[in-house]
């Protein structure tokens, strides 16, 4: 970064709704971030709570602006409306409820800044219970023999990999210059869930050698146990949305033709996903229903159903301790690939 040059401001657009148990704690993550030029937009989306009462209290700091809107009831639609209001040169994303590392907003500019060719970047997130404690995650980055991290075998991403379901992207994690954004516009408020995932995907529309992948943790993203059982009619409408957000990519987004073939791949992939999270805090019959989904969407093939969907079915069936043994066998083995892989391309 040039010394001599005012360093850009970050804007930082934070929907919050009912957040109040956690959103001093988000706010102070951002206030103790080593990279100090930033604003942080607090959209309160009419909370029911004292959301609007906690951000209220760090406004004697300038760089926090707390905006109370009129219902919107959607991420996508409150991040819009700080869309419109955010000044910044880079503009990146943070939920109400997670906490970012301290040198998060530092790493992105920095690797905005060594690489002007990028117009986005992003990293990676690290799980943690609504209490604070790491939780296991099945994508992680490498630790290599020296400490340092690197990237997981498979980057630098192409359409294949992106297409195939494999990947999860999330916008704290990323950081995107102002320019990428007049380019690609807002995000699209008619997709309840999956808007994460059709944004990265819209900038990588722009071309992949302007999207960077950075081995670093960007922010700690926390997981709500108990949530998963409190209403599954929701989680099924979600697990709808994120098909109709696929039947979007691949009707409308622009994805070169040749790859249409994936959708199938990329159905399964995700459901599967799901449902693989979701044995992960013993709802085994809401894994079932969603790999049910899964197998009567027409768009499904029924070899991708039998090789993606049918072993997390069966793995449903077995009692919890064989499952958490399979799970941290998996774990184990895809740490080990990876690690594997990282001294091969090295050697």
């Amino acid at each position: 970064m040039n010394s001599h040059a005012a360093p850009p401001m970050v804007s930082i657009i934070m929907p919050a709704y009912n957040a109040a148990s956690y959103l001093a704690e988000t706010i102070t993550s951002v206030l103790n971030q080593t990279y100090a030029n930033w604003e942080l937009l607090v959209l309160d989306d009419a909370s029911t709570d004292d959301t609007l009462a906690v951000a209220r209290q760090f406004e004697t700091d300038p760089r926090v602006h707390v905006i109370p809107c009129e219902k919107i009831g959607s991420p996508a639609g409150v991040r819009n409306r700080g869309l419109q209001r955010c000044r910044g040169d880079f503009i990146t994303f943070m939920d109400a409820d997670d906490v970012y590392y301290s040198d998060a907003l530092q790493a992105l500019v920095e690797a905005l800044y060594r690489h002007p060719q990028w117009h986005a970047v992003y990293g990676f997130k690290q799980n943690m219970d609504e209490h604070g404690h790491d939780i296991r995650q099945s994508q992680e980055l490498v630790e290599l023999p020296d400490g340092q991290l690197a990237l997981p075998p498979g980057y630098p991403l192409n359409w294949e990999s992106i297409l195939s379901g494999h990947v999860m992207f999330y916008m704290p994690n990323l950081m995107m210059r102002r320019t990428a954004f007049e380019r690609v516009g807002f995000f699209q408020e008619e997709i309840l869930s999956f808007d994460d995932f059709l944004y990265y995907l819209r900038l990588y529309l722009l071309g992949f050698e302007g999207m960077g992948c950075i081995p670093a943790y960007i922010y700690r993203y926390r997981i709500y146990r108990n949530s998963l059982s409190r209403s599954p009619t929701r989680y099924l409408q979600a697990v709808k949305s994120n098909i109709n957000g696929i039947d979007w990519i691949f009707s409308e987004a622009g994805i070169p033709e040749r790859y249409h073939k994936l959708k199938s791949k990329m159905l399964c992939n995700r459901l599967q996903q799901e449902a693989f999270g979701l044995l992960k805090y013993r709802q085994r019959q809401l894994a079932r229903d969603v790999l049910h989904q899964a197998r009567m969407y027409p768009d499904v093939s029924s070899f991708d159903w039998l090789l993606r969907c049918l072993p997390v079915y069966l793995l449903s069936l077995l009692p919890g301790c064989f499952r958490d043994g399979v799970f941290e066998a998996r774990r184990a083995l895809l740490s080990f690939k990876a690690k594997r892989a990282i001294q091969g391309g090295a050697s």
